[in-house]
């Protein structure tokens, strides 16, 4: 059997047979992508994730690594959050 570990955002459902979504981490995923996309630094993302109470899946606090390595599955998710209502909702105003 192969092990591999639950992506972030996704639980093990009901089931145990299937993904499904996660709330709490994709509200954390929102507010990561928000603040890349204002070109925020890590380290100040991290901070305020930890102010407002999240922590990492293991209970840690964030800090500037934990939200860079947290970049590939942002990257992997970022299609679904953009066309996401939560995101319309709280989307930075950017000026291009």
């Amino acid at each position: 059997p192969v092990n591999e570990s639950v992506p972030y955002g996704l639980r093990v459902g009901t089931d145990c047979q299937t993904l499904e979504p996660d709330a709490g981490e994709l509200r954390t995923m929102l507010y990561m992508l928000k603040g890349i996309v204002e070109d925020r630094p890590f380290g100040e993302i991290a901070k305020e994730l930890n102010a407002a109470g999240n922590t990492t899946r293991t209970g840690g606090e964030w800090n500037q690594t934990t939200v860079f390595h947290m970049l590939p599955r942002l990257i992997e998710v970022a299609p679904g959050i953009f066309n996401s209502d939560d995101w319309r909702a709280t989307k930075p105003h950017l000026q291009l």
